[in-house]
């Protein structure tokens, strides 16, 4: 990568002071999506530990919104990250790495409840050694 050019990301909800800035080859080719699509958002929360590292910063694809993964999303106005999983019954599984965090388990009925903003394509971390 040559790493002349960037991609600018902006924070979500203007979270951030100003945009996160990744190398455009590198986003061209492991993203696969238009930088419009793209937001930054920084882990506010353990929930995700020890792989997303609280105060770290993901990249989410808004275009992905359903289906199986691992999402950020807004429940009850607190940002988090979570695996999320459609059961048979429409219910949505909201699961946590960290074994501190509790499974949560949301009605169909209570979808509304949950605001999901997009699907991690991408996470900072730190490499310890």
């Amino acid at each position: 990568m040559q790493g002349n050019e960037t991609v600018s990301i902006p924070f979500f909800d203007g979270s951030g002071s100003s945009p996160f800035h990744m190398d455009k080859e590198f986003f061209d080719i492991d993203f696969n999506l238009p930088p419009d699509a793209a937001v930054a958002i920084k882990t506010l929360d353990e929930a995700m530990a020890p792989t997303f590292q609280i105060a770290r910063v993901c990249i989410l694809n808004q275009t992905h919104l359903t289906g199986n993964g691992t999402f950020a999303m807004r429940i009850g106005g607190n940002l988090t990250i979570r695996v999320m999983q459609r059961q048979l019954d429409g219910s949505l599984k909201l699961s946590a790495e960290n074994p501190m965090y509790g499974e949560i388990i949301v009605p169909k009925d209570d979808e509304g409840l949950v605001e999901i903003l997009g699907r991690v394509a991408w996470h900072e971390t730190r490499i310890r050694g």
